[in-house]
């Protein structure tokens, strides 16, 4: 999975973006969305050759939305692959395209310049374009993202249009809020997301999200201008497993602490009632678990441990599904943040995960 953002050089300065787009190098950021919608003048162009001249030498992949309208007003029209090599565009979506025919005859180039289709509509103009004899490898997607409340998609939505375009082998691409940020396309500061359930999440949560899916290449970060924090927390976030938020019980022993915060990985044979970690079986197989006195009822998101009653499953760690009764043979140790519980339904089996105790930024 690799980062992106978009920017809006319109509201701000040369020295404004280019300081920000610095930063976000610094924090292995490889992909740019950028408009060229806003460009009308040509004080505003000359703004954004400079923009794209930094993001090509500073090897950014570069984004652009574009519509016939201002592809007219800059002189693109003809020679359009050519005119986006020199400027260091590297892929343009074009959601108002003459036909489908042009969009296929755009994707075979010899610059690599790729053609990005919507992945929140229409998914079908990705199959007639294969069926035209459309280059698939010049072919990527994007989700859209969504500024006004209650718009984004649905989950269900989502995991349908992107499973269309990943069985093609498309390479795709959606956005994320920043709390922290409030700029993008239009005045309206409600946040900037791909999936509705994301808009007042943190982006812990939802790079973690479509780490768990595993079916996104890019999450982009949808408005500007992110804080630091946020940018080393997602530069961290794609580097590590899956990793859920959550609180420890007072009374665990080291032994269940240091079984929790270890790697688990999400066994394959799986059950309708927890995820299963048994690695920790093998290395604590001699250690000493004492039962603890407690409530065995079990809710959604609780962690587990079995103790020494449990003879050779002793250390397996197990993430409940569903509400159940456990036996003294099992220590409910802690519990999953109630916003990190949708990433259970989400976990592939045989993938990595961890747990963390820390604070989340919100």
């Amino acid at each position: 999975m690799k980062l992106g953002c978009a920017i809006y050089p319109e509201y701000h300065d040369y020295s404004t973006i280019e300081k920000y787009l610095t930063k976000l190098k610094k924090f292995g950021f490889k992909r740019i969305f950028i408009s060229l919608l806003q460009i009308n003048d040509a004080e505003t162009f000359t703004k954004y050759q400079k923009i794209l001249e930094f993001l090509n030498n500073e090897d950014f992949q570069v984004v652009a939305d574009v519509n016939p309208d201002v592809l007219n007003r800059l002189g693109w029209s003809e020679d359009l692959i050519g005119k986006l090599n020199n400027y260091g565009i590297n892929i343009i979506r074009l959601d108002e395209a003459p036909s489908l025919k042009y969009l296929a005859e755009l994707t075979h180039n010899n610059h690599g310049v790729k053609i990005e289709l919507n992945m929140s509509t229409h998914p079908e103009i990705l199959r007639e374009l294969i069926e035209m004899g459309a280059d698939k490898n010049n072919i990527t997607g994007s989700h859209n993202f969504y500024p006004k409340r209650y718009t984004g998609l649905s989950e269900r939505h989502f995991k349908e249009m992107t499973k269309f375009f990943r069985d093609y082998e498309v390479e795709t691409s959606a956005f994320v809020n920043s709390p922290c940020s409030n700029e993008g396309p239009w005045p309206l500061a409600e946040g900037l997301c791909t999936l509705e359930d994301h808009r007042y999440k943190n982006l812990n949560y939802q790079i973690n999200y479509f780490k768990a899916l595993g079916n996104i290449d890019n999450v982009i970060v949808a408005n500007q201008f992110m804080s630091e924090e946020e940018m080393k927390l997602l530069s961290e976030a794609v580097e590590k497993p899956v990793t859920f938020q959550a609180q420890l019980l007072n009374d665990i022993s080291p032994i269940e602490k240091e079984i929790v915060e270890s790697m688990h990985v999400y066994r394959g044979d799986i059950s309708h009632y927890v995820i299963r970690s048994s690695n920790s079986r093998v290395k604590y197989a001699n250690s000493d678990i004492k039962p603890i006195k407690q409530s065995k009822q079990v809710h959604k998101g609780d962690i587990m441990i079995d103790n020494n009653l449990y003879k050779r499953y002793k250390g397996e760690l197990q993430i409940a599904l569903t509400p159940f009764e456990v036996s003294d043979k099992t220590n409910i140790v802690g519990q999953i943040d109630s916003d990190y519980i949708p990433l259970l339904e989400n976990l592939k089996p045989w993938a990595n995960f961890k747990f963390d105790m820390g604070n989340d930024i919100k």
